[in-house]
């Protein structure tokens, strides 16, 4: 029973009552509203040049025009590249680019955020650096201080902490100042920031990274969002393996599996069977 309008309702009485109304029609004796919708027009899927059309039509960056349909900036930079773009995006910016007015009924609606039931990053449980090295079957080495060289040549996978306890599961660490799409992929209280492999010299791989200019090409393009962390008291571990290219994609489905997200560092997961991490690494 529920109440509507002050009076009692009987939910299962209307829904029986609808049923019966279906089955009348079927047999002739009740005609129900109905109503016909001519066929759609189908489409392929626009390219990049009419997402890049769309936007400059109302003559804004992507930043603003991320802003005005509600998505994110790198959403609209992969409909600009040519990304895979899903249908009901491509109608919707149709839509504005043909009716600008939807823009201003878009500011109109509230801004949705996470539902209480779906945890915020804060609430998703930590990983320790020793449990990630386990998950792959090897043995966290070190760690030393950002930026002092690890005399291992052999070559193997590597991780960026923010602890210096391999079994430390909570950072304290907190970063100030980072670009908004960068401050996005910030997992609060993890301390594993970075996963890497390298299958040449552990020693050199990690240097190249000490060497990195962020937004440079390389010589460590993978990570490189670590050098805007002002501040931090940054842990290197390392294990040597000849399998670095195996043991990097386990522990990364370890850390996805504890956290549903990738490491900070991490943009998405290795796409080559061979060579170093970077090279199968997006940057921001």
């Amino acid at each position: 029973m529920n109440k509507r309008n002050g009076k009692e309702r009987n939910i299962f009485a209307e829904l029986m009552e609808g049923v019966g109304a279906m089955g009348e029609r079927r047999a002739g004796k009740v005609t129900l509203r109905t109503h016909s919708l001519p066929p759609p027009e189908v489409k392929e899927a626009p390219g990049a040049e009419f997402f890049v059309a769309a936007r400059e039509r109302f003559n804004v960056s992507r930043a603003v025009w991320a802003n005005m349909l509600r998505v994110s900036p790198r959403t609209v930079e992969k409909w600009e590249q040519g990304g895979q773009v899903s249908p009901l995006a491509a109608t919707f910016v149709e839509l504005v680019a043909r009716y600008p007015d939807t823009v201003e009924r878009l500011q109109t609606l509230p801004k949705r955020v996470l539902r209480t039931a779906e945890k915020p990053p804060s609430a998703l449980p930590a990983i320790t650096v020793r449990k990630l090295f386990g998950a792959a079957g090897l043995s966290a080495f070190g760690p030393v201080s950002w930026g002092n060289s690890v005399n291992e040549k052999r070559p193997g996978v590597y991780l960026i902490a923010t602890v210096a306890n391999p079994d430390e599961s909570i950072s304290p660490f907190v970063p100030v100042n980072l670009p908004r799409m960068v401050a996005s992929r910030w997992l609060p209280r993890q301390p594993v920031l970075y996963i890497g492999q390298t299958t040449v010299s552990l020693m050199a791989r990690i240097n190249q990274f000490y060497r990195h200019k962020h937004g440079a090409r390389g010589p460590h393009k993978g990570g490189q969002d670590l050098k805007l962390l002002m501040k931090c008291p940054l842990s290197v571990y390392w294990s040597p393996t000849e399998r670095a290219v195996e043991a990097e994609k386990m522990m990364l489905e370890e850390f996805v599996a504890t956290t549903n997200r990738l490491p900070f560092g991490n943009l998405r997961y290795p796409s080559r069977s061979v060579g170093d991490s970077h090279s199968s690494q997006l940057s921001a």
